[in-house]
């Protein structure tokens, strides 16, 4: 009787290749890359926003500032109080006076300059308070006006059909007061009018 030797063999395990596993990491890598790419790009595009955003205002701040040098010495300081392009702020200081400009781009600046003007003349008239009247600007021309009780002159540079910049600038300060105050509003107002964005047209009235 012959006897056959039995040989238990371990199954080999089946093998796989490395380059099953590579075409997932390098997917892995790439996304990764383009977050980071995309990321990047974004922060780019926010910085370059902001970039403008300031560079608009320092324009229109530094024209407003400019312009009240003029009247009250090299000694004026001024800085941006905000640089949204549709809502900038100026303030500006020097000999006693403070000077708050803002520029309100606007498809309806028309409309808000009228509102106030309006609104002033209606609350005021017949209360033997004069100083709350809004009065023309010498000098200034189109749709301004200077309400003395507040030291501000409102104005603006649209039409009812056409967007443009409302404009407030007041001044404060122990100088402020008497004859100083309207001079140096009308220098401010007109730089910064000059310069400001304007806001785009009004649509249609409603049919």
């Amino acid at each position: 009787m012959v006897t056959r030797s039995m040989s238990w063999r371990t199954p080999l395990a089946p093998v796989r290749s490395p380059g099953v596993r590579f075409p997932f990491a390098v997917t892995v890598l790439l996304c990764c890359a383009g977050m980071v790419g995309c990321g990047g790009g974004r922060s780019a595009t926010a910085a370059a926003t902001r970039a403008h955003r300031e560079t608009v205002a320092a324009r229109v701040c530094g024209r407003a500032s400019h312009a009240a040098r003029g009247l009250l010495g090299s000694t004026v300081r001024s800085h941006i109080a905000s640089s949204d392009p549709t809502n900038i702020q100026c303030v500006i200081v020097g000999q006693g006076i403070r000077v708050d400009a803002i520029a309100q781009a606007s498809p309806v600046a028309w409309t808000e300059y009228d509102t106030i003007t309006v609104h002033q003349v209606q609350a005021y008239s017949g209360l033997n308070q004069r100083g709350e009247i809004p009065r023309p600007v010498p000098h200034m021309g189109g749709n301004s006006a200077w309400i003395p009780a507040k030291q501000e002159l409102v104005a603006t540079n649209a039409t009812q059909s056409r967007g443009g910049t409302y404009l407030t600038v007041t001044v404060t300060g122990h100088a402020a007061h008497g004859s100083a105050g309207l001079p140096v509003a009308r220098a401010v107002a007109l730089a910064v009018l000059a310069s400001a964005p304007r806001g785009s047209n009004p649509g249609p009235p409603p049919s």
